[in-house]
Formats: C-alpha cells, sequence, structure tokens
C-alpha cells in the first residue's frame, strides 16, 4: 500500500491552528476530523494501490487486441458442430478427470423425479459427470466474448474509457443521478487513467471536510502578485504535507495542482446540477 501517515489527534489540532489561530475546538471535534482524515487518507491510498496496478492506456490496448486474437485462434480451434470426433474425444477426457479427481465444479449430477404412484420424490445420481455440458458452456463462451469484443471495437477505444471506475452497478452502487444522465450510454468516456483517486482527495474530500469542520465554503482567491491564498487551500496543503501524501517518486502536490482539481469538481458538480431531472433539481 502506498505509505501515507496516519494523523494524530495532536498533529491535527496543529493543523486547525494554522488554518485559523481564532477557532477554538474542543477534544471531541478534533478527535471526529482526526477519525474523518485517516479514514479518508486510508482510503486514498489503498485506491491509489489498487489503480497502480492497472496498465496504462496504451498496454491495456494491447491486451485486449491479445486477447482478441486468442479468441479468434481459439474459436477456430473448438470442435464444429459437424465434426463430432473431437467434441466427443474432449468429453471422455472429461469424464476421465472427473472420476479421478472428483466431480466437475457447480454441474449437477442428481435427478429429481416425482413418483406418481406413491406420492413421493426421489433422487437418484447419475454415472457420467456432464462433461458434454460443461464443453459447451465453453464453446458457447468463448463464441460470446469474441462477440463482445467485436462489437466494441468500432465503438470505444480503451484509451478513452473510464475502465476502473465504470464498474457496472449491479457490481459496484453506482450514483444514480450518474445513471440518471447516461441511461443508454454504452461506456461512459472518461479516462480512467487520468482520473486518478488524487483528483477526488484534493477536489472533493479535503475540501468537503474543510467546510463541515469550519462551517465555511470552500473558496481559491488570489493576491494582486498571483499567490493563491485562502484557509481552504491551507487546509488541503497543511493535510498533504502532515499526511505526506505526494506525487510518484516523492514529489510533493502543488498548490496549483489542488486549486486545478477543486476546480474541476466544481464544474462537475454544477455540470450535474444542470443535467438533473427536473424532481432533483433544488431553487
Amino acid at each position: 500500500m502506498i505509505s501515507v501517515k496516519r494523523l494524530s489527534p495532536s498533529v491535527v489540532e496543529e493543523i486547525l491552528n494554522t488554518v485559523d489561530p481564532q477557532r477554538q475546538f474542543s477534544e471531541s471535534q478534533i478527535s471526529e476530523v482526526t477519525s474523518t482524515l485517516n479514514n479518508i487518507l486510508s482510503n486514498y491510498a489503498l485506491s491509489e494501490e489498487e489503480r497502480n496496478t492497472e496498465p496504462p492506456a496504451k498496454k491495456l490496448n494491447k491486451q485486449i487486441a491479445a486477447l482478441d486474437s486468442a479468441l479468434r485462434r481459439l474459436k477456430l480451434a473448438l470442435p464444429k458442430p459437424s465434426q463430432r470426433s473431437l467434441f466427443n474425444y474432449i468429453v471422455h477426457a472429461g469424464e476421465a478427470y472427473a472420476k479421478a479427481n472428483g466431480p466437475h465444479p457447480k454441474v449437477e449430477r442428481q435427478i429429481h423425479r416425482w413418483d406418481w404412484k406413491i406420492g413421493e420424490e426421489f433422487s437418484f445420481q447419475l454415472d457420467y459427470f456432464h462433461s458434454d455440458k460443461r464443453l459447451q458452456e465453453m464453446i458457447d463462451s468463448v463464441t460470446q466474448v469474441s462477440a463482445w469484443l467485436d462489437y466494441a471495437a468500432p465503438r470505444v477505444k480503451a484509451a478513452e474509457t473510464n475502465w476502473i471506475d465504470n464498474t457496472p452497478y449491479w457490481l459496484d452502487k453506482e450514483n444514480m443521478f450518474q445513471r440518471l444522465q447516461h441511461p443508454d450510454e454504452f461506456l461512459r468516456p472518461v479516462d480512467a487513467h487520468r482520473l486518478r483517486e488524487t483528483e477526488r482527495l484534493l477536489g472533493q474530500y479535503l475540501p468537503w471536510v474543510y467546510e463541515t469542520t469550519f462551517g465555511r465554503e470552500f473558496t481559491v482567491s488570489r493576491s494582486k502578485s498571483g499567490t493563491p491564498q485562502g484557509p481552504g487551500l491551507r487546509f488541503v496543503m497543511e493535510v498533504l504535507r502532515h499526511a505526506g501524501v505526494t506525487k510518484e517518486g516523492g514529489r510533493e502536490l502543488s498548490i496549483e495542482t489542488a486549486i486545478k482539481y477543486w476546480s474541476k469538481a466544481k464544474k462537475e458538480r454544477l455540470r450535474q446540477r444542470r443535467n438533473l431531472p427536473p424532481l432533483y433539481k433544488r431553487g
């Protein structure tokens, strides 16, 4: 996991005093902010580690092409409906394997029948292992997945698609409003390899903690010389510094990066509000 320092209550108190020396926080408030920040930072570290195991877009495109090529070759090698000898050979091989190593997983061998004479159900076990069924499932699956890739090829490129964040909604909970915005799209055009968890940390999570802690809106301003300033930015940069959150290679995240991600998140929120159905719009 990426190394991110856990913040102690004393460090969090120091951060809060740096942001607003006039504000006094109770022990319970400091404890709550500490717990919230540590949970966010822990999830950030885990998510970044998971994302870093994903290949860059160029390599992902090559993997997809290699899989497509392998499936095409496999389809050519699989038994044809008109040739039963190869199909039967693999089935006999499967039966011999199952007899020596145990039944095939998730293939039912129990047969249940109703005996009308006695008015009861009875069961018996087959003396074969349904290797033909398992082989046909494989043939059908290869054909189907190959067809999926053929269908997707002219419509979407891996480099332009959010492969990580576009998890199917039945496998991972998805924001209801996002689904309302994109009900029929094949895949949402977002580049997962650029949309990293760092953007959420700087653009959404830490600004949210600042707003809930200090009861103020997170804003960005600049001095006459153009230097970024504001208590919200101080809060974000202090948390990053004390937690040791850096770029790859240990380089520090700049204040301009924090502003960029916050501005991006703000625009996205405004865009989502504009696209909401009338029922969900406020004001």
